[in-house]
């Protein structure tokens, strides 16, 4: 049996050329979203990255394009936080340039079932993130606490915790609504191949 026959399975066809089902939908919104999506993008990547070069020094920016993975650490570098603040920085993007171009609803771009955007789900995720988070803290602080060695240096904190909990979450987003429900879509608007 094919997909088009299974329960609950939407044809790849209908999957690909999804946004066209939207009563809006005309070939060009989707280009005029992204030309916009651009332009608010890289002005608040220029806004953010001016605030951190005042903070830290100018020195210290270039730490955050090519700092490596050191520049990833989220407990005692700012340039960590910074670079998922740059990613998550591409959800109120495309969230804005959507709702001026009003191409089709904002929650199509996380699902084209229809349900969009399940808060729900979200939040059991986020408690299970804090539970994970917290006990590796936990461990952590004990570990330290019960260790004699007067080297021991653990970066982990709660800050860095709240700050993984709190922005990774929206990073993550920002990536599946830009990249695959966005980009995939407007690539592949004309044609229903599936193998793109």
């Amino acid at each position: 049996m094919d997909n088009e026959g299974r329960r609950g399975v939407a044809p790849s066809g209908d999957y690909m050329t999804y946004p066209r089902k939207f009563a809006s939908y005309r070939w060009f919104r989707p280009v005029l979203v992204g030309i916009l999506f651009l332009f608010f993008y890289v002005n608040i990547q220029v806004i953010i990255s001016m605030g951190y070069a005042f903070a830290f020094g100018t020195e210290s920016l270039g730490q955050v394009v090519g700092g490596g993975y050191e520049a990833m650490n989220f407990f005692d570098n700012p340039q960590g936080i910074v670079n998922i603040v740059l990613v998550a920085a591409m959800l109120p993007c495309l969230a804005l340039a959507s709702y001026i171009v009003k191409d089709r609803p904002f929650s199509s771009y996380s699902s084209s079932r229809g349900n969009g955007w399940s808060w729900r789900l979200f939040s059991i995720c986020l408690v299970v993130s804090f539970l994970v988070l917290g006990l590796e803290l936990l461990f952590s602080l004990i570990l330290t606490f019960l260790s004699e060695a007067e080297d021991v240096e653990v970066r982990f904190n709660l800050l860095g915790m709240l700050l993984i909990v709190g922005i990774v979450p929206l990073q993550c987003v920002a990536e599946e609504y830009v990249f695959r429900g966005f980009i995939r879509f407007i690539c592949l608007q004309r044609t229903a191949l599936t193998r793109i």
